[in-house]
């Protein structure tokens, strides 16, 4: 076997090439960066790729796929709770001031107990999670292809999104005796919300937490699992029209639908929305809803808030996703349509949004709207001022969600409105408002329509 090691990259990742001596075909480990390189050491070598294994999704394994994949025509691999990092390549690596494209999609996606055979060599992959969730080592024979795992002396960083030192820990030692997983609860607190200094936040979930969740091991039956009880893998469905059913057609409060289309006149299959204002606005809440109304019509539907510190006053945001079929990522940083409730807001996302996209505002608060480039539409709704007038100010998201369906015609009224009611199932009595409230954002948009 052939074992070619490359540093790549600023961030002085490894990657692997692993040849067949008697066939000459290769695989990839880990193209983090520098596909030029990677590529002139395969022909030095008299190698040819025909995989590129990715052992997990960060941008320092995962760089030079693109590039490399249209050198040598090699297919990607990767876990598939991996694999919608592959679409945040570029904006990952801006995080860290880098400069990345992002990947190809995963031409196969791995799981525990796969083989990958190439010449006479064949890679089985473990699942082995803790440094990010579809993390993998590749074992052949005598050797072990970890990725991030493990480190010189230690094992992988755990302070990443999806990472903890107990998980990771547990993991290898669970995937090596072939025993199951572990369940790991953490304490973790938040200075900003408590308006404290890290140190004192840490102390007080000392004082104040541990002694009501102490810390240690709740259970723990290692030694009590014998091989004819030896943990069997039950992996993910990712199959949508079973899950649908399952959340959907199952669920006590079903709805009927009232779309026909998907409304691809916005997207062809993925839209996104972003709704931005300050705490108490909202965003969030019709952001819920929006997200509510897809699901019941039977589409896929991501909903992720922002509550930071800025949250009271400034520009606290949730992002929406709704898909044909899958969300692939939901995260909205282009937006096809952008509702601000206020100015910071409006400033600071509106140059996000995408060509061709809309921007609804709430120009009770908001008197010079900012110029937008291309061909953005751009209307201006008075939210506050409607809701106050129907007598209730919250009721302004409403208001919003009304003057959206006006203008971009992205559900039914009924869509909407059997969301609006299914959320005050509770209180029923105040959906005649809510109701107004929505009706009376259309007629706005209606209204204004009518002027110009």
């Amino acid at each position: 076997m052939i074992i070619k090691t490359l540093v790549v990259g600023p961030i002085q990742a490894n990657c692997f090439i692993v040849g067949c001596d008697e066939t000459l075909e290769a695989v990839v480990i880990d193209p983090g960066d520098e596909a030029d390189r990677i590529s002139r050491l395969l022909a030095e070598s008299s190698l040819t790729a025909k995989y590129i294994i990715n052992t997990h999704g960060h941008i320092d394994h995962v760089s030079a796929n693109k590039k490399l994949h249209e050198i040598t025509g090699a297919p990607i691999f990767i876990h598939p709770l991996d694999a919608p990092m592959l679409d945040q390549v570029a904006a990952s690596a801006a995080a860290w001031g880098l400069d990345a494209e992002n990947s190809p999609a995963p031409d196969r996606e791995l799981q525990e107990g796969d083989k990958i055979t190439f010449g006479n060599i064949t890679l089985t992959v473990i699942h082995t999670p803790g440094h990010t969730p579809g993390g993998i080592s590749l074992h052949a024979k005598d050797d072990v292809f970890v990725g991030d795992t493990l480190f010189a002396g230690s094992i992988g960083r755990t302070d990443f999104p999806g990472g903890s030192f107990e998980t990771i820990k547990k993991s290898i030692q669970l995937q090596v005796e072939n025993k199951g997983y572990s369940f790991v609860e953490v304490l973790s607190e938040c200075p900003t919300h408590l308006k404290i200094t890290p140190l004192e936040a840490e102390k007080w979930v000392e004082e104040n937490m541990v002694p009501v969740f102490p810390l240690g091991v709740k259970k723990d039956i290692i030694e009590e699992i014998t091989p004819d009880l030896a943990f069997k893998p039950v992996f993910p469905s990712f199959d949508l029209e079973r899950v649908k059913g399952l959340i959907v057609e199952n669920s006590e409060d079903k709805v009927e639908k009232h779309a026909t289309t998907f409304p691809d006149h916005i997207a062809e299959s993925d839209i996104s929305l972003k709704l931005a204002g300050a705490g108490g606005d909202g965003a969030q809440t019709a952001a819920l809803l929006l997200t509510r109304m897809s699901v019941n019509e039977g589409l896929d539907s991501t909903h992720i808030p922002s509550y930071g510190p800025e949250s009271r006053g400034g520009t606290s945001y949730a992002d929406v996703h709704i898909a044909r079929e899958e969300v692939l990522s939901p995260a909205s940083q282009h937006p096809h349509i952008l509702i601000a409730f206020n100015a910071p807001s409006l400033t600071k996302f509106a140059p996000d949004v995408l060509p061709g996209g809309t921007i609804v505002y709430d120009s009770s608060v908001i008197q010079d709207p900012p110029t937008t480039s291309g061909d953005i539409k751009v209307y201006g709704v008075p939210f506050t001022e409607i809701a106050t007038n129907i007598g209730r100010r919250v009721i302004k998201n409403v208001v919003a969600l009304g003057a959206l369906q006006a203008v971009t015609n992205l559900f039914p009224d009924e869509t909407f409105l059997a969301a609006i009611r299914q959320a005050l199932a509770s209180k029923a009595a105040l959906i005649p408002m809510n109701e107004e409230a929505f009706k009376s954002g259309q007629k706005a948009i209606l209204e204004r329509n009518e002027e110009n």
